[in-house]
């Protein structure tokens, strides 16, 4: 398995990331994507595309308003990404 890291900063207030990343509606920086669930801890989304297609299934394994969200998630958009591992996503 790989392992990769990657680090954005942005020059905005935590409550402003906070409101995007929970918002209703589509994502038009995340893939288009729109989530359906519950963005809580021990919640789970599910991201579908324009067209209502399900691409990723996340587990919210921590949800710290506005400073943190961690998501547990996997591509189901193709059967390679299917039967891989899931990965972790972390918005801090």
């Amino acid at each position: 398995m790989s392992e990769g890291y990657r680090e954005v900063t942005l020059d905005v207030p935590p409550e402003v990331v906070w409101d995007l990343l929970v918002a209703p509606g589509r994502r038009d920086w995340y893939y288009r994507l729109t989530p359906e669930g519950e963005i809580a801890a021990g919640g789970r989304v599910n991201w579908k595309d324009i067209f209502g297609k399900l691409n990723e299934e996340s587990e919210v394994v921590e949800a710290s308003p506005p400073r943190r969200l961690v998501l547990r998630t996997r591509f189901v958009f193709a059967p390679s990404f299917a039967a891989a591992e899931p990965h972790v996503l972390t918005w801090s």
